[in-house]
């Protein structure tokens, strides 16, 4: 076992700063009155759940870019003309 991706652990480091920059602001919004006690217990949930909903998001992407489940498949089409660089093709009247 190779062991977990370098960009994915950063990735996770990202998403932990990022959320505790809005959980610290959300502490900042209580300590100059601009939240009650249960709307910032409210605001600190929600801040959780969105970080983990986004990190959980980002991390499918991730490894769906990855280790992709699905490859394209090649078929050789009579009449077509494949470009060399690329692969892709192009029908031989033009088209």
């Amino acid at each position: 076992m190779a062991g977990i991706p370098g960009p994915v652990i950063g990735g996770t480091f990202l998403f932990i700063f990022i959320g505790l920059i809005f959980a610290a602001f959300g502490g900042y919004m209580r300590k100059v009155k601009r939240l009650d006690k249960d709307s910032s217990q409210i605001y600190c949930v929600t801040v959780a759940v969105t970080g983990v909903c986004f990190w959980i998001m980002w991390l499918c992407t991730w490894l769906h870019q990855w280790h992709p489940i699905i490859y394209p498949l090649v078929t050789h089409q009579p009449g077509v003309v494949e470009h060399p660089a690329t692969g892709g093709g192009a029908s031989s009247d033009g088209h």
